[in-house]
């Protein structure tokens, strides 16, 4: 039982001093994030440029002129 427990603390303390369990939660998300923003699978902040949203298009109404 103390062998177990030993085991246990040290487990406990490997994954706080490498934050796994925030790594689990954060890595999956930010890509997450970024595809309900920008709809891509990036970071939002890099996504960003390639939301169709923000393409820049230039028309106009009437057409070409002759």
């Amino acid at each position: 039982m103390v062998v177990f427990m030993g085991i246990v603390a040290m487990v406990a303390s490997f994954f706080n001093s490498n934050e796994v369990l925030k790594n689990l939660v954060k890595t999956p998300w930010t890509s997450l994030s970024g595809m309900l923003q920008n709809s891509e699978w990036m970071a939002p902040t890099t996504g960003q440029a390639y939301h169709p949203g923000h393409a820049f298009r230039h028309v106009t109404i009437d057409g070409v002129a002759p």
